[in-house]
Parts: C-alpha cells; structure tokens; sequence
C-alpha cells in the first residue's frame, strides 16, 4: 500500500509538470572554447591583425576567463543568443571586439582570439582583440601545444605547464 501511494504521488507530480509546460527534459550542455591564436613573430610589429592575443573573454558582461600565448579555457554556456567580446582589460568587455552567435543545445564551439594592432589610428597607436568562429580540426590543429588556463589564489590567470588539450570533435552519428 505504502508503494502504491508513492507511485501516485510522483505521477501526480509528473502531470502537474506537463501540465504547467515545464520542460522534464534536460538539455545536453553546450561548451565554446577561446584560445589565444595568433602570430608570435606579428606581435612585434606595429601593425597586424593577427597578434597573439593576450586578454580575458567576457560573455556580454560576465568574465569567462582570461587566456594567452597557447592558451585556451573552455566554458559551459545555456543555449540560445549570446555575445562575446575578446577585451584588453579584465576589468570590462570591450565594445569593439564582439561577437554575436546562438548557441545551440549539445554542440561544442570553438573561437580564436587574436589581437590587431592598428600603428595610425590615434597619435600612440592602439590595440583590440577580435574573435573568429573556427572548426574543431582548426582549433585542434593550432592548439597543439596549448595549456588550459586556470586562476591561481591571487586572482591572476596562468597556463598549466603540461599541455592538454581541447574538448574533442563531435563524432558523426
């Protein structure tokens, strides 16, 4: 008897849940991964648009994390619309560096960051960060030697020592 009243509570629950349109079923997680791409040898110059970047990725106001030279941090977000920017500053995104995209439930994404470096544009000169959707054999393919960043006690990003690497390829069904 004690069962049977169980069961009829939880199915009970079950229709109130369907009933109200609450979603029963849990979507699988979506993950992005930014990595620092990028030229070493452009970094020098005065003028490039493809520098290795180094700055923190920030998801419309939210700090995601902060990466450099060969380094990648790889993040769960919720599907749907969501914008990205690649800021000098890990105190604030940058508005001339975003990216826009929709994400979708259980896919993974993966983005290069890298700097330009613009010698006239003001008198001193000035520097921004862009972000480029890649292939997952792309990210897999520059993130060779990579590390995962990682934020140690005094609140400063650094890259592990031993390299790892980025969440794999989705395999074809």
């Amino acid at each position: 008897m004690h069962n049977a009243g169980i069961c009829a509570t939880v199915a009970i629950t079950v229709c109130n849940i369907l009933a109200t349109g609450q979603n029963v079923i849990r979507e699988a997680p979506t993950t992005i991964t930014f990595y620092s791409g990028g030229s070493l040898m452009k970094t020098a110059l005065p003028e490039t648009k493809s520098a290795t970047f180094s700055g923190c990725i920030f998801d419309d106001q939210k700090l995601l994390g902060c990466i450099t030279f060969r380094g990648f941090i790889t993040v769960s977000v919720s599907p749907g619309k969501h914008t990205f920017s690649a800021s000098l500053s890990s105190h604030h995104p940058a508005k001339n560096s975003q990216l826009e995209m929709t994400m979708e439930p259980g896919k993974n994404y993966y983005v290069r960051a890298v700097e330009e470096k613009y010698y006239f544009r003001h008198v001193l000169g000035s520097a921004q960060g862009r972000l480029d959707v890649v292939s997952c054999q792309v990210a897999h393919e520059e993130t060779k030697d990579s590390g995962e960043m990682t934020e140690n006690n005094e609140k400063t990003w650094q890259r592990k020592p031993v390299p790892t690497e980025v969440p794999p390829c989705a395999v074809a069904p």
